[in-house]
């Protein structure tokens, strides 16, 4: 039942989606590593790499690496300062640029399915570009052949210097234990939005990351 409750919800978003987007231009695959190290009983380390390929996975035109701290006093919410450094092709040469994020979660629970909200504020020492992140994202907790698998999907809104919607990210996928809690696995696909002047383009993603708790 809640497979079939997810299956819907995917073909009412996606859907509205595409055709805004007028079709995707591009076929990328991005691909992160999230590590996770406790502090004490409400902070933790948290070091995160990402690289993304473009031109049909074929280029790496985006790499970054982040290291903030969580600090989650209780299971309703959480905060997490973090400092990214990024590498970025532009006009095919490579630039670098640091970011500032502070991201804000609150998770709850209903009828045993999971939601996380997260609100980003993000700042571009760069571009000294402001962006605000709005992330809804649901969790269907899901047992198959002894295994735990969580389906996802998620929204995601960028807004540019507080007002301008510049961005939209649309993902759905799973994630997956490995032999032990302690590693964790996911695969998604992400349609994404992206403003350039007046037009919208659209890309179709490969998302994977690998998670590790330690």
């Amino acid at each position: 039942m809640r497979l079939f409750g997810l299956a819907i919800l995917l073909l009412i978003v996606s859907s509205p989606l595409k055709c805004y987007g007028g079709g995707a231009e591009d076929f990328q695959l991005w691909m992160f590593q999230t590590g996770s190290k406790p502090l004490s009983d409400k902070w933790s380390l948290q070091v995160e790499a990402d690289e993304r390929w473009e031109e049909n996975a074929s280029k790496l035109f985006f790499y970054y690496i982040h290291i903030g701290t969580q600090y989650r006093p209780c299971d309703a919410w959480s905060i997490t300062p973090v400092f990214r450094h990024v590498w970025k092709k532009e006009m095919g040469e490579w630039v670098e640029e640091n970011r500032a994020l502070i991201d804000y979660r609150r998770y709850w629970s209903c009828g045993g399915i999971d939601f996380v909200v997260r609100n980003r504020f993000e700042y571009t020492f760069r571009d000294k570009d402001f962006y605000f992140r709005f992330r809804f994202q649901t969790y269907f907790p899901y047992k198959l052949g002894g295994r735990d698998f969580d389906p996802f999907v998620y929204n995601e809104v960028f807004f540019l210097n507080g007002a301008n919607i510049v961005q939209n990210r649309f993902q759905v996928g799973f994630q997956t234990p490995f032999s032990n809690d302690c590693i964790r696995s996911t695969i998604a696909y992400m349609f994404r939005l992206k403003k350039s002047g007046v037009t919208w383009n659209g890309f179709n993603n490969l998302v994977t990351g690998i998670f590790f708790d330690f």
